[in-house]
């Protein structure tokens, strides 16, 4: 699939090399109970402010990252800026925090 659909969002806090993004997500993905279904979409790297132009899952292999917004932000801030920011079809009840 390569909508959008209650996909859980992902926020670095520090630059993270293309690599570990690629590692992050190719695990995610590989976990028992999602691979048995299937899922290969349910993680979204929320690499910019302007939400809505993110319009498909992150899919392996990422591409490279240029901008890193939300690095040294607390887990308060990306909470506060998803409850205000993030909308279906991303869900915005939980998060990754890296």
């Amino acid at each position: 699939m390569t909508e959008l659909n209650d996909n859980t969002p992902v926020f670095c806090t520090a630059e993270i090399p293309e690599h570990v993004l690629n590692d992050f997500f190719r695990q995610a993905y590989g976990a028992p109970e999602l691979a048995d279904e299937g899922i290969d979409d349910v993680g979204v790297l929320i690499n910019t402010h302007d939400v809505s132009s993110i319009t498909r899952p992150t899919k392996v292999p990422v591409p490279a990252q240029t901008s890193f917004p939300f690095t040294d932000k607390s887990p308060e801030d990306i909470w506060e800026f998803s409850q205000q920011n993030v909308h279906p079809p991303i869900f915005n009840r939980a998060l990754a925090i890296g």
